[in-house]
């Protein structure tokens, strides 16, 4: 069985194939699209990017793997929340949630590293919808 993990980077994607729970070839591609042409039997991709995500607040998946990894769940960032991902830019982002904030709402800012993760989240969120 071949699975593909999939990690976004600067302007590309990561993708590791694994055939049979060994490690069989690493491709770094320019979209998540050229990622899942390139293996068309593959039998699963892993892809870590928030995909569907479309309530405000913490994913529970985000939540559990904190917990998992005890000392070291720092190391997992909440997802920037879809509604905030309308904003061109971080600050417009920012100054939306002190809005919100003024109005009595308990919106989370996102951190930088979650925001910069905007352009891939739209980007498999686009071809999860078009996929059939």
């Amino acid at each position: 069985m071949r699975v593909v993990g999939v990690d976004g980077c600067k302007d590309k994607w990561m993708a590791v194939v694994l055939e049979n729970g060994k490690f069989k070839e690493a491709r770094l591609l320019g979209t998540l699209e050229l990622v899942v042409r390139a293996f068309p039997d593959a039998a699963v991709f892993g892809v870590d990017i928030p995909i569907g995500f479309i309530h405000p607040g913490p994913r529970k998946a985000d939540l559990q793997a904190r917990a998992a990894l005890g000392s070291r769940g720092h190391c997992v960032f909440d997802a920037c929340p879809p509604n905030l991902l309308r904003f061109e830019t971080y600050e417009e982002m920012q100054a939306e949630v002190e809005a919100a904030r003024g109005r009595g709402e308990a919106l989370a800012c996102p951190s930088r590293q979650s925001w910069a993760l905007k352009p891939k989240m739209q980007q498999a969120n686009l071809l999860a919808s078009t996929e059939p």
